[in-house]
């Protein structure tokens, strides 16, 4: 099997070997796969940890015995940046993944932004100023920003096909460990050294990933089929895994060079735009129903719904149930139909929204309801919680690398992790002011009717991944386009 590079840039490869692209290939992880694995989640778990920092460190901060110290209620543009400035970074970082990542590779590209995480928390942990925190915190949310672009799509090329959900929605799951993680060590430390906590797993990762390989399908599409991808391959699966199937596999899939932009001509591919539309869609709709807005002012809502329990108790409840059902969504991901969970995700996430806009406007008309009905609140955000990690939470993330084509897969999540995190900063941004002005029962009305709109998008949509190959996937949108084009001209 050879390949050339046409005058375009694009790989071709000669498959006249290759009579049929087998469609049940044997292939089972083995122990450098999942290390590699266990390295790349230690990464995901920062984009849990990051975000969910402000929650215990801005109340540690106000304290008089911390070395930096602010007023909230006077320095209320500080509070805002400390919070929102990850998000601000991660825009930037999650344009750079994707080009970064077919560039230098995968492996290389998660390696080195591992060390600049963990260079960013040694900012945040040592700062003797506001401007050095909120460095440190832009940088933070930067290479988070790239984390998020770059380790869906390489743990998405190395998993078994039969895996590719479970360990997909691995990455929800680390996300979700990272945020309960935060509000833990919040009890027992400060905000400096809450930091340093929270650069460990930075410094394992990459420790880790250097025993590792590159992705098969990266080395593939770079060297066409040699010794590289081959090697990669039987590194990554057991001696009874089929390597040479599995590698024509790849071999069918849409190869080119991945670039920051995609010419005219590929962007009117059916394989092209409408994997693109789709993955960008419900990374959006993963922001919109406001997760990032409950979780950075996760103690602030049980305070304004004066709930009996400590907020902090509260808040590692919520915390623990999403991290309990992400681990159970990486258990059922395979078992039951994507758009069944999402289906299942987006109705749950509605009932439990509206549960928190029901109970602040009842704390609104009605003094005694808080104390006898207080625990409703916490009712209400478990239910938002259950419902969004096994479906909404981890779905989004997985299903893009899933749907697009390699020569678009870089753009695509770039791009996508680009608006995900331009919606959260919108969200973050605009939280304090809809509650101020919607009221907080309006606010979560309005995330509750953006998950009715997300349940109608999966339903009608979106088209079923699991079980599937790239390549089968592919088809289904080619012939999408086909049917279209058969409709238009009648």
């Amino acid at each position: 099997m050879g390949d050339r590079r046409s005058e375009s840039g694009t790989i071709t490869h000669d498959l006249s070997d290759i009579d049929e692209c087998p469609t049940n290939v044997v292939s089972h992880g083995s122990l450098l796969f999942y290390l590699t694995v266990f390295g790349l989640l230690l990464g995901a778990s920062s984009m849990g940890s990051v975000y969910g920092y402000s929650s215990p460190a801005v109340p540690s901060l106000e304290s008089n015995s911390s070395r930096i110290h602010f007023d909230r209620k006077r320095d209320i543009d500080i509070e805002t940046l400390i919070r929102s400035l990850p998000f601000m970074g991660s825009l930037i970082g999650s344009l750079l993944g994707g080009p970064l990542a077919g560039l230098r590779g995968r492996k290389i590209c998660s390696i080195m932004t591992s060390l600049g995480l963990l260079a960013s928390w040694i900012v945040v942990g040592s700062s003797i100023n506001i401007p050095m925190l909120l460095v440190g915190r832009f940088f933070n949310g930067l290479f988070t920003g790239i984390i998020s672009a770059t380790v869906p799509n390489y743990l998405s090329e190395i998993s078994p096909v039969r895996l590719r959900g479970t360990i997909g929605s691995l990455v929800q799951t680390s996300g979700s460990a990272g945020v309960l993680i935060v509000s833990l060590l919040g009890l027992i430390t400060d905000w400096s050294g809450l930091a340093y906590c929270l650069a460990l797993p930075s410094l394992l990762m990459p420790i880790i990933l250097i025993f590792s390989v590159e992705s098969p399908v990266y080395l593939f599409n770079k060297h066409g089929y040699g010794p590289e991808s081959l090697e990669a391959i039987k590194k990554l699966r057991t001696f009874d895994s089929e390597f040479e199937n599995e590698l024509r596999v790849i071999a069918r899939l849409p190869q080119s060079s991945e670039s920051i932009l995609l010419k005219w001509a590929e962007f009117k591919m059916p394989i092209v735009y409408l994997p693109m539309i789709y993955t960008w869609i419900m990374l959006i709709l993963n922001q919109a129903t406001g997760i990032f807005a409950v979780i950075s002012y996760e103690k602030e809502i049980f305070e304004m719904a004066k709930v009996p329990l400590s907020a902090d108790i509260c808040t590692i409840i919520l915390n623990s149930i999403g991290l309990v059902m992400t681990i159970v969504s990486s258990y059922i991901s395979d078992k039951f139909n994507r758009k069944t969970l999402l289906f299942v995700s987006g109705v749950g996430s509605a009932i439990g929204l509206s549960g928190y806009a029901a109970c602040f406007y009842m704390n609104t008309k009605y003094s005694w309801f808080a104390a006898q009905y207080g625990w409703l609140t916490i009712v209400a955000g478990v239910m938002y919680f259950l419902a969004f990690s096994i479906g909404w939470g981890c779905i989004p993330w997985y299903i893009g690398p899933e749907m697009s084509p390699f020569f678009a897969r870089g753009f695509i999540l770039s791009a996508g992790c680009f608006l995900n995190g331009l919606s959260a900063v919108i969200i973050t941004q605009t939280f304090e002011y809809m509650t101020l002005y919607l009221s907080a029962a309006g606010t979560f009305s309005i995330y509750a009717l953006v998950s009715v709109a997300a349940v109608c998008f999966s339903s009608y949509y979106l088209p079923e991944t699991r079980g599937k190959s790239n390549d089968q996937i592919l088809e289904i949108f080619n012939q999408r386009a086909l049917e279209r084009g058969s409709l238009l001209r009648e």
